[in-house]
């Protein structure tokens, strides 16, 4: 029926509302997506846009399935450090001094990822430990527990076993990494320099 109806929507060449709370049909329906709650517009965008930079938190957990990784961090110089298992990020150059002036003098930080954003690399500068997998046809997604609360969820390779338990290292795409103010719930943007 999706498609059915994208196909009527491009051969009519009309505008077309279409109101879902399903966000996988309105990534796969719209042209741009009005994210909305509690009958505020959250984000508008396109739906790559939604996905890979959403404005806020509220967008990064609603948005995908799972939602981006989301941990808690403390952020100084240039390394955000997390709870529970050592694990340090290295911030890229291009976002340090956004995230000196979007945290407003402070070091909380919440740094996002995309399941996809993760790679399992035996020599990766991240750990986790497998907390379950779940086969999800061609790929897999792994769930990592980093510290005693919060579990990350990495897409991998379904033919690679991941015993529970087992301590797993990975990296993330400097790309496709996202930052931001645990205070204000709002995405920090890398400064344009050109």
């Amino acid at each position: 029926m999706r498609s059915e109806i994208k196909r009527l929507h491009v051969l009519q060449h009309a505008t077309t509302v279409y109101v879902t709370h399903d966000q996988i049909e309105a990534m796969a329906m719209g042209d741009r997506i009005v994210v909305m709650s509690e009958a505020e517009i959250q984000q508008i965008g396109t739906p790559a846009e939604v996905y890979y930079d959403p404005s806020n938190l509220f967008v990064a957990r609603f948005i995908g399935s799972p939602g981006m990784n989301l941990i808690a961090g403390l952020y100084a110089d240039g390394i955000i450090k997390m709870a529970g298992l050592d694990n340090r990020y290295a911030v890229p150059r291009e976002w340090q001094s956004a995230l000196q002036k979007g945290l407003d003098g402070g070091s909380d930080v919440v740094i996002g990822f995309r399941p996809e954003a993760a790679q399992i690399n035996d020599r990766g500068k991240l750990v986790g430990k497998v907390y379950a997998s779940e086969m999800q046809g061609a790929s897999a997604v792994l769930h990592l527990t980093i510290n005693e609360s919060e579990i990350i969820h990495i897409r991998t390779d379904r033919l690679i076993p991941y015993p529970i338990d087992t301590l797993v290292h990975f990296d993330i795409n400097p790309q496709m990494v996202r930052f931001f103010n645990p205070k204000t719930e709002v995405a920090l943007k890398p400064e344009v320099t050109q």
